[in-house]
């Protein structure tokens, strides 16, 4: 599949990761990550020495093709390395959710049983160093917090630091290698696992290749959704693992070349996707009922002027959505009154909530409320839904139409 700009779904993130190196290199910020209040920002040249040298890495320790890995932690660069890494090694990731309860954690090695595991934090580690004890297929456990605190002494731990030292001298003695694992990587290589809990806490487990998540994205830019490319911003909201983050997110920043930012903690996340406004939103369903609840209850709040603006704004907006959803064309009147209502409400509405700059907006997963979208449209945010398909990958939709998926 060949989209517009001659993207094709026929190549791999890692190669993609490279032309955007060799075309941009130090020049284009490729993601932000949020610290200590600050945005830290990382070049496509970062991006690619990190994957490199973390790749090489583990070949050094025994990284075979086709292994099993799981990367544990909330999205960030780091993540994304560890990930890009395993696939130039042609491995699978799984990217179980962060918050999982450790019995879900122990779960998901027992039933992947990954040779490495990538994680946030020490205390992670530690964790998965128990369950090792009856998972005895889990040989390493990278870690990329808490590196200066030691290892206790287990070999199976090394920090993400130590990792990259072993790449940096694995390449001395093998500089043409990660180029050469570079151009093995195929399209129909798995570039992720996805898990899905089953009756009884079985756990069941869908391989997205490079393919399928280059094709979602292209189908889903196809469906109306225009992309500004490598002038766009994205902020991952959700766990990195999952499906949307990986096709709007790392497809996404890989095909297009738009800036991916990750938030500093889930506490401060809406406030840092305000301050970045992204151009490309995917957000689930659920946190588009609440801004539309948030929009609602502004319009009831405030002294009796900005009530009544607000509401009457509204209601204009609304009757134009009315008008479209009946196939009917509002009059000279109505347009022009709908559009100084728009003036009026739907810039500051959209500013408050971070949207001023979406062009792209999707709704992840099932339940955004028939009434929340039709007050979305009227602040001209246009969702369109994605859901997750076994068959076709991610797919979107009007969330007004019935979707079904296989």
């Amino acid at each position: 599949m060949t989209g517009e700009g001659g993207l094709s779904a026929d190549t791999s993130l890692p190669l993609l990761l490279k032309k955007n190196w060799q075309q941009w290199g130090a020049n284009r910020i490729a993601a932000r990550r949020k610290q200590f209040g600050i945005w830290e920002e990382y070049t496509w040249e970062h991006h690619y020495q990190e994957t490199k040298t973390i790749c090489l890495g583990l070949i050094s320790l025994g990284f075979n093709p086709f292994d099993r890995a799981m990367i544990l932690g909330k999205g960030c660069p780091e993540w994304l390395w560890c990930e890009l890494a395993v696939q130039t090694l042609r491995g699978g990731a799984l990217g179980p959710n962060p918050d999982e309860a450790p019995a879900g954690t122990e779960n998901a090695v027992n039933s992947f049983q990954p040779r490495f595991a990538f994680v946030e934090h020490q205390g992670q580690a530690n964790g998965l160093v128990t369950i090792r004890q009856k998972s005895p297929f889990l040989e390493k456990i990278v870690y990329w917090k808490g590196e200066g605190q030691g290892s206790s002494g287990d070999p199976i731990l090394i920090s993400l630091a130590d990792l990259r030292k072993r790449g940096q001298e694995h390449e001395k003695a093998h500089p043409a290698e990660f180029d050469g694992k570079l151009n093995e990587v195929k399209s129909t290589d798995t570039a992720i696992v996805f898990a899905t809990a089953q009756g009884g806490g079985s756990l069941r487990f869908t391989a997205a290749t490079h393919q399928s998540l280059l094709s979602s994205l292209l189908a889903n830019r196809a469906s109306g959704a225009k992309y500004r490319g490598c002038r766009s911003e994205y902020v991952v909201m959700g766990s990195f693992g999952q499906p949307s983050e990986q096709v709007f997110g790392l497809a996404g920043s890989l095909a297009v070349g738009q800036t991916i930012s990750f938030a500093e903690y889930p506490a401060t996340a809406q406030g840092d996707f305000r301050e970045i406004c992204p151009h490309v939103v995917v957000l689930p369903a659920e946190a588009w009922n609440e801004i539309a609840s948030t929009i609602e209850s502004n319009a009831r709040r405030g002294s009796w002027l900005k009530r009544q603006i607000l509401s009457r704004s509204l209601s204009v907006r609304l009757k134009l959505v009315d008008k479209e959803a009946e196939h009917k064309s509002p009059g000279v009147w109505e347009r022009l009154a709908g559009g100084i209502a728009g003036l009026v409400t739907v810039q500051p509405i959209k500013d408050k909530h971070g949207l001023n700059r979406a062009t792209i907006t999707f709704a992840s997963g099932n339940g955004v409320f028939p009434e929340s979208v039709r007050l979305l449209k009227a602040v001209d945010v246009h969702l369109e839904q994605v859901q997750r398909s076994g068959r076709d990958g991610i797919v979107g939709t009007d969330p007004g139409n019935d979707l079904r998926v296989g």
